[in-house]
């Protein structure tokens, strides 16, 4: 991957993205302090302030729009150094700026920013991380655990690390990355909590995972279901696992997520169109009049600014 190291951003950029910025994103995406304890209810808690999200992200979101994507200087080059005490914070920081912050407050007009470009970035970071040297990975509960952080706040950093692999709409991530790393958060939790997850095992007992199946309405029905009324950390984690298993029918039937096409100004298939029915347009919130525009856009080769 080209990663562009030797150009730099520039300083109506990192005027924007600083290390107070990338700690209180972290803040926003994992609110829980080191200290207290931690369990599923507090991880299950509405974490959806849009009005928190844009008073610290947005004027930084502004500023990465500004920038060609496909000359985009090294995302690494924002952050400290790999081997610093600081740096798995910012980088998770950093990683929620890119890829959760943009759920939050990018709708409309906006939300092909979200796709089309914030999502790039973020599996762009999110490759990067991954090729960090093994001892300074951030995917290893050591690492998060010398820092003061409990198997909790690991667990949900985990799916925060794995969540651009979900949002791609690339297969490859989804089997050779995505599904692997899920497989490992599973086995490790159940180790750790001397658990199973049931779910799972009742699937691999019938023969059938949701990630091997052709079921592309799971997702949006497990997701529409919520989260399990829990205090266990463990079905927390099951419950994400299953989302990003659910992910894999849909980019494997479709080779993309059919619910983002007016988004990205793209036309759907006759098949496409007959699963949106059929989920009842989850996941899709462009209303037409911000699809005419994205559209048009789109054909002129443009981007309206962030607004």
């Amino acid at each position: 991957m080209d990663t562009n190291s030797e150009h730099v951003f520039p300083e109506a950029l990192t005027a924007h993205v600083t290390p107070h910025l990338l700690q209180s994103a972290f803040t926003l995406g994992v609110p829980w302090p080191k200290g207290a304890p931690f369990g599923g209810k507090d991880w299950a808690k509405d974490n959806d302030d849009k009005s928190a999200w844009t008073a610290v992200c947005w004027e930084s979101l502004i500023a990465l729009g500004k920038l060609d994507l496909d000359d985009m200087p090294n995302l690494l080059s924002l952050l400290p150094e790999p081997n610093s005490h600081e740096f798995p914070v910012q980088a998770i920081g950093l990683l929620i700026l890119l890829d959760q912050a943009p759920r939050y407050i990018c709708n409309g007009v906006n939300e092909r920013w979200r796709n089309g470009f914030f999502d790039v970035l973020a599996l762009r970071l999110s490759l990067q991380l991954r090729h960090l040297p093994s001892e300074l990975g951030l995917t290893a509960f050591k690492r998060w655990g010398e820092l003061g952080y409990s198997w909790g706040h690991w667990s949900a950093i985990n799916v925060l690390l794995s969540a651009p692999f979900a949002h791609s709409e690339n297969l490859s991530y989804h089997e050779d990355i995505l599904l692997p790393w899920v497989r490992g958060q599973r086995r490790l939790t159940e180790e750790h909590f001397n658990t199973t997850d049931e779910r799972h095992a009742k699937e691999v007992a019938e023969g059938m995972t949701i990630d091997a199946s052709s079921d592309t309405l799971a997702f949006s029905a497990f997701v529409r279901a919520g989260l399990p009324d829990t205090d266990e950390i463990s079905d927390l984690v099951f419950w994400f696992c299953y989302v990003k298993e659910a992910h894999v029918p849909v980019i494997r039937t479709f080779g993309r997520y059919p619910y983002r096409n007016r988004a990205l100004g793209r036309d759907s298939t006759e098949a496409e169109k007959e699963f949106l029915v059929q989920s009842d347009n989850f996941g899709m919130s462009v209303d037409e009049e911000a699809a005419k525009k994205i559209r048009e856009d789109v054909e002129k080769g443009i981007w309206s600014p962030l607004s």
